[in-house]
């Protein structure tokens, strides 16, 4: 299904995703984890980083006063794609987390139905990732936070058949996993992008 590299595929695709997670992730038993890759992740992990170009750029053209206390725009494109590449690095080994965690809850899961289940439950995020472009809306992400693991519910009973008793307990090691790896990878990363744009 999301070989498909339409546009419109891709939309339809986000939206099913979006409205009816069950039936989308039932219906999607084909696929390559490269397929799913180069076919949806790539392309939907870009919003975020494209959306805060965007201000930027509006930023610099229409309020001239505020080029002085914003950062270099070599130095922003450095941080876009060192953000986007992070990006990348955190749905890999949320994969990795969800598949070693899943042998715990008497759960049946290979790496590539991780990676299914971890590329679903982002698509909040990544959509969410258009409000950067409005900078006073970026709080809202925290509600695309929310149905994410709310995905992640979801998903761990339609893909990986959790127990009930179990369900709580995962999602919670999940939670724990989700911010141990963001805090590890953006901390690692982020620190050189920071010293770059100060300096």
């Amino acid at each position: 299904m999301l070989e498909s590299t339409t546009m419109s595929a891709l939309v339809l695709k986000v939206k099913a995703i979006l409205l009816n997670p069950k039936e989308a992730i039932t219906l999607e038993t084909t696929g390559s984890i490269q397929n799913w890759f180069l076919n949806f992740v790539a392309p939907l992990a870009l919003i975020p980083t494209i959306a805060s170009l965007l201000n930027y750029l509006f930023m610099l053209l229409f309020f001239p006063a505020t080029h002085y206390y914003l950062p270099k725009l070599e130095d922003v494109l450095y941080g876009s794609v060192m953000n986007y590449i992070m990006g990348i690095m955190i749905v890999f080994l949320l994969a990795g987390a969800i598949w070693q965690l899943a042998q715990y809850y008497s759960a049946v899961c290979d790496f590539k139905q991780a990676f299914l289940i971890v590329m679903y439950s982002l698509v909040p995020l990544w959509v969410g990732g258009a409000l950067q472009l409005f900078p006073f809306l970026v709080p809202l992400q925290l509600i695309a936070l929310a149905y994410s693991f709310y995905l992640i519910y979801i998903f761990e009973t339609e893909k990986l058949g959790i127990a009930k008793e179990n369900l709580l307990a995962f999602l919670l090691t999940y939670g724990l996993a989700y911010f141990v790896i963001n805090l590890l990878v953006r901390g690692i990363f982020f620190n050189p992008i920071l010293t770059r744009m100060i300096v």
